[in-house]
């Protein structure tokens, strides 16, 4: 739809708000056109279980981030620009050959920058038969005319509060104002809809995810406070240990090393110091066998995921 088409135009779809013509091949911050670029799909198990099911989340990776943290294990695709380009209508299929091999879910992974193009082929997916839920999966680093219009379209919301500390997101981000945008973020996407079930299946809602950074526990801790206080009662919490720095030799203000058993003990405490009952927290492990290669046909484990379509060779089992 050419009014879609045209924010790429003088592109603000992220709070980057590069401005560049992005439909004239230039490239801002998120390093993509408004060629959509995907890296990889697949029924992946390693989500919450509410959104896994038996046979896995439909996770859709796409090329390009707008944040692009300092520590990203998907940083083969969001910083190096892994991927290949994909139509509207060849990402409509993609996510109908996901609900047909079992997916609970179509789970969009950093698609904030094509979010115009994949709100048309959410569109065309529905009107082709598409009736599993739509997730969201973001950094929570988004601008509110882009959720504005993305709603409409998506019913579950899975954004990652990552800190409240303007000093980390300057540094680890480059976002001082990550704070700020991730906040109202939040509000918007959390609204007054509450949770809904359907089998033991998230069909709408919000799961709002945090990583644990190390040294950073203080951070933590003003993350859990705002989400009590805030969304508590509209949102799950889901608490996450899985920092292991594979990307950059040396991340200012953390420590170049995983997250410690102590130091997320003392944030799993928390949780019952400020009462958050609801929601999900990742057992400690050191364990960085489940870090994708996106150069891979499955970039996961084998009991990880089960890919459904890949950027090297397009649709794994034949389409």
């Amino acid at each position: 739809m050419e009014e879609l088409d045209r924010l790429y135009d003088n592109c603000t779809l992220c709070p980057r708000l590069c401005r560049v013509d992005r439909r004239a091949g230039q490239r801002g911050f998120c390093g993509q056109t408004d060629s959509i670029c995907l890296a990889a799909a697949c029924l992946h198990k390693g989500e919450e279980p509410v959104l896994t099911g038996t046979r896995g989340s439909g996770t859709v990776f796409f090329s390009g981030c707008s944040l692009k943290c300092e520590f990203c294990q998907n940083y083969q695709i969001s910083s190096l620009g892994l991927g290949n380009t994909i139509s509207i209508t060849e990402l409509s299929l993609v996510f109908l050959a996901l609900e047909e091999q079992g997916a609970a879910n179509i789970n969009i992974v950093s698609g904030s920058h094509f979010s115009p193009g994949i709100i048309q082929a959410i569109r065309l997916a529905r009107t082709d038969g598409l009736t599993v839920p739509v997730v969201w999966n973001t950094s929570a680093y988004e601008e509110a005319d882009t959720l504005n219009r993305l709603a409409p379209c998506v019913d579950i919301f899975l954004p990652d509060l990552k800190t409240l500390s303007r000093t980390i997101s300057k540094e680890i981000f480059r976002a001082e104002n990550y704070p700020e945008k991730a906040m109202a973020a939040l509000e918007l996407m959390a609204g007054n809809n509450g949770i809904d079930y359907d089998g033991g299946l998230m069909k709408k809602g919000m799961i709002v995810r945090h990583l644990v950074l190390p040294g950073a526990i203080e951070s933590s801790r003003e993350v859990l406070k705002y989400f009590k206080e805030n969304l508590g009662d509209r949102a799950l919490l889901s608490l996450m240990c899985q920092f292991i720095p594979i990307y950059r030799k040396e991340i200012p203000r953390l420590e170049n090393r995983k997250l410690r058993q102590e130091e997320y003990e003392v944030v799993l405490a928390y949780l019952d110091e400020m009462g958050i009952e609801e929601g999900f927290f990742q057992e400690y492990s050191d364990s960085d066998a489940w870090i994708p290669d996106f150069n891979r046909e499955n970039p996961f484990p084998p009991d990880y995921a089960k890919p459904v379509w890949h950027w090297r060779g397009g649709f794994t089992g034949g389409r």
